[in-house]
């Protein structure tokens, strides 16, 4: 039996290190792992350094709680061991990849910068985008010397992470701007139909910015006011950038680019907001390019807008994917508030194939 099994057994745990590493189904609230001890935290880094745990401990789970209990420059170590051990498993691996991303400071950065070009793609493809999400120039740098990846998910990945740092940094990317299929065309066979869209309540609105705080190095969330709509029946909520509709703030959007927000989608099953899409704008003719991607990099919608007296009028619409549904948000946001309207078109399912002899017997 193995010290791991017998402590468990012996119950010296605290209820809430039980509670949030053990092997439950729900992920613990941010209360319940703010209050973890210090002594927790020990316990924590300890178990996240064993190779080998009994199975009712939460492996996953100890990374994360770890993470969002201490980002500090010690449990960065503690990860950065995890994802330089070849002999761990991948998932672990990756998660320590992401996880590091939640961590400022030097030791996680370089952690991740000597992953980019891990032998598992699955690593690599998350330590660039952990660089992506947290990094500053001095990462776009060392990105840039990263070799051009083979993997179309690597190369995707790569070029978005430094896009995104641009974008955090206020900086046009040297790189040519990705432009995607994303036209809005509805013929008279088929027709827009609006989806309900309402202001998210406060309660909700708050526990994203919480929850998605630092997930995005220098974005920081409205405060008050979303928006919310369900679509493929997922709730998903539209969030800008805190400010964005200040004037100021709005004078910056028109000389350079900005994160302008994200779409969040909310997990019933964990009770917790995931970041679906970042959305991102730059100047481009006389108005503004506006794109939104995955964290992966994976182009979602894409359009324009336009700079009024009022504030600026945006339309963006889906990339478009065989058999997926089309959607388009437009609305506008400005000093005197924000508003957003969305329309789907929906999916047009290819016609079922009809077998030769069938066809026969139809025309005879």
């Amino acid at each position: 039996m193995t010290e791991t099994e017998q402590k468990l057994q012996t119950g010296d745990w605290s209820p809430l290190l039980r509670r949030a590493v053990l092997d439950e189904i729900r992920r613990p609230s941010r209360d319940a792992v703010q209050k973890l001890s210090d002594s927790d935290v020990a316990r924590l880094r300890e178990l996240a350094r064993q190779p080998d745990l009994a199975p009712e401990v939460r492996r996953d789970k100890v990374l994360t709680v770890l993470a969002e209990r201490a980002p500090d420059d010690s449990t960065a170590g503690v990860l950065k061991e995890v994802l330089d051990a070849a002999d761990r498993p991948a998932h672990l691996r990756t998660l320590a990849a992401i996880e590091l991303g939640q961590i400022k400071g030097k030791v996680a950065e370089r952690a991740l910068l000597d992953h980019v070009a891990d032998a598992d793609p699955r690593v690599a493809q998350r330590a660039i985008q952990s660089l992506g999400m947290t990094g500053d120039m001095e990462s776009f740098a060392a990105l840039k010397r990263v070799p051009a990846e083979d993997s179309p998910a690597l190369a995707r990945q790569l070029a978005f992470s430094k896009r995104l740092i641009c974008h955090r940094a206020g900086k046009l990317s040297d790189e040519p701007v990705g432009r995607f299929d994303a036209d809005w065309i509805a013929d008279d066979r088929v027709r827009p139909q609006a989806l309900p869209v309402r202001e998210t309540d406060r309660d909700r609105l708050t526990a994203i910015g919480e929850r998605l705080a630092g997930r995005i190095e220098g974005l920081t969330l409205a405060s008050d006011q979303g928006f919310t709509f369900q679509m493929d029946r997922s709730v998903q909520h539209l969030v800008f950038a805190e400010g964005l509709k200040l004037p100021e703030r709005l004078a910056v959007a028109a000389k350079q680019p900005l994160i302008v927000g994200i779409v969040a989608h909310w997990e019933e099953r964990t009770q917790q907001p995931e970041i679906d899409t970042v959305i991102l704008s730059q100047p481009m003719d006389g108005g503004l390019l506006i794109q939104g991607f995955r964290p992966d990099g994976t182009p979602v919608f894409e359009g324009r807008g336009e700079m009024t007296k009022a504030g600026v009028r945006f339309a963006v619409t889906n990339v478009k994917r065989a058999g997926q549904c089309r959607f388009r948000l437009h609305g506008s946001f400005g000093p005197d508030g924000a508003s957003v309207e969305v329309e789907v078109i929906a999916r047009q399912r290819p016609r079922a194939p009809v077998a030769l002899n069938q066809a026969r017997a139809l025309s005879g």
